[in-house]
Parts: C-alpha cells; sequence; structure tokens
C-alpha cells in the first residue's frame, strides 16, 4: 500500500525528516549550513528553509515507538511529506560501509507480508548512483526493534527476505505515514556490512549521550575499543555520504 503521492502542482511543503541519532544528522546538517534556519521550539528538532519549503528534522531515539512518536508530531506540526534517514545494516554482501540506500519498500520483520510501498516521486528525487565514490542502491528494507549484531543473524534474515538493508525505524514511520494520507520514503546510509560482527557491549553504548558517560563504559569495557572506533568512523563515513544525497534530493524537489 501507498500514501498519498507527491502532488503534481509541486506546490512548496514541508519535509519532515526522522532521524533515530544524532551522529545520523551530521552529514545533513553541513549541507544545511548556508541554508536559512529557522527556529523551532520541540526538543530535539532543527529546521530550516530551502526555497519556499520547510525541513524539519527530528531526532527521535532509537526504536518503532520513538518513530511512530516523532513521525506522528512532524505530521501534526504540518508535515506534508515524510522521510526515515539515517544508518542501516546491510544485508546483502554487496553493499558496503558507505553506501546509501532507498527503499522501494519497508516491512517489518514480524510481518513481512505487509511491506509498505515508498513514494515513486520522492524517490524520483533522490540522484541514480554515479561518480560519487560510492554506491546508491534501490532495494526493499526490513525493520526490526532490536540491534542484530551477529553476521550468521544477518544472513538468515536475508536469505528470508532478500532485503539489501535492515534498521529499526523505517517500517514504524512508513505505518503512520500510510495511514495519514502521507508520502514517505526511507534513506539510509550504510553503517555496517553484512560480515561483520558488533560486540554485544555496543548496545550499553547506543543508549548513553555525552563523553563522561562514554567514558565511563570505555573504562568498563577497554577490549571492545577498537570495535567502537571501528564504527564510529564507519558511521561518520555514512553520515557525511547520506547527507550528500539528502542534499541532492532536497535540491531537486525545492531549488
Amino acid at each position: 500500500m501507498e500514501g498519498a503521492d507527491l502532488a503534481d502542482s509541486r506546490e512548496r511543503g514541508v519535509l519532515g525528516i526522522v532521524f533515530a541519532l544524532e551522529i545520523e544528522t551530521r552529514g545533513l546538517r553541513s549541507v544545511m549550513s548556508h541554508s536559512q534556519p529557522i527556529h523551532s521550539p520541540m526538543y530535539g528538532q532543527s529546521a530550516w528553509r530551502l526555497g519556499g519549503a520547510k525541513i524539519v528534522i527530528e531526532i527521535a531515539g532509537m526504536g518503532e515507538r520513538q518513530a511512530r512518536q516523532a513521525s506522528n508530531r512532524l505530521i501534526d506540526q504540518g508535515a506534508t511529506w515524510v522521510a526515515c534517514a539515517g544508518f542501516a545494516t546491510a544485508l546483502d554482501d554487496m553493499a558496503h560501509v558507505g553506501d546509501v540506500v532507498i527503499a522501494d519498500s519497508v516491512a517489518s520483520i514480524d510481518s513481512p507480508d505487509s511491506a509498505l510501498t515508498c513514494s515513486r516521486s520522492l524517490i524520483a528525487a533522490i540522484p541514480p548512483s554515479g561518480k560519487f565514490g560510492y554506491s546508491v542502491w534501490r532495494s526493499d528494507f526490513v525493520s526490526t526493534d532490536s540491534m542484530i549484531l551477529k553476521a550468521s543473524k544477518k544472513h538468515e534474515i536475508y536469505a528470508q527476505t532478500h532485503a539489501a538493508a535492515l534498521d529499526m525505524e523505517s517500517s514504524a514511520v512508513g505505518e503512520v505515514c500510510a495511514q495519514r494520507g502521507i508520502p514517505f520514503v526511507a534513506i539510509k546510509g550504510i553503517s555496517d556490512t553484512a560480515d561483520q560482527n558488533i560486540p554485544e557491549e555496543i548496545q550499553a553504548f547506543s543508549q548513553v549521550s555525552g563523553w563522561l558517560g562514554l567514558t565511563g563504559l570505555m573504562l568498563k569495557n577497554p577490549q571492545i575499543w577498537p570495535d567502537v572506533w571501528k564504527l564510529r568512523k564507519n558511521s561518520l563515513k555514512a553520515s557525511d555520504n547520506l547527507g550528500d544525497i539528502l542534499g541532492m534530493m532536497l535540491l531537486r524537489l525545492f531549488a
């Protein structure tokens, strides 16, 4: 099923973008630094004016419940289109760190037969893969409400779904948009590959903000420092590439 599609009149509107984590927004914030900022009274939101349209991002936190809440808030505030952006885990062995994947459809791993189709008009505004130094994919997404850390589990999910990427939010955002008749798209940067095992302690890091908390966890778990450093490096690359693609999409929509 698909929500209302992008109007042929190309009327200016409000694009809401749901992120889970602050680090995921780094690339887009850099791209939007030359646009006019707009004050947003809502905690966790930032907004800019671009070509007569309004771009609003919200850092929702990880998971389906937070993603649903953020999507409803953005739509209540006037979002006429919604994107779910951030990081994804690669399920396809051909996907590399820093690649950007655009969803044709999204489905929850608990109900894979209830896939939600992304807006074709919004997808059309995303530049195709070219000479970026990384690949821009089109594929299906699958979402789960828990972190998948083991390569063996990633391979198992890929065998079941054939989706190229897995995240924790896109199906929830898609459900809200379908219910409320809002065009939706999911765009994710690959932060870890299908064959990469991630230590279980990483889950604790994802729940901590601030250097004090992070330092405390590192002191308790010094053995995972190389894995944390690698994941952060990969995450920054994924965020920067994602920001480039989102920026080009916004220019195509609103410039």
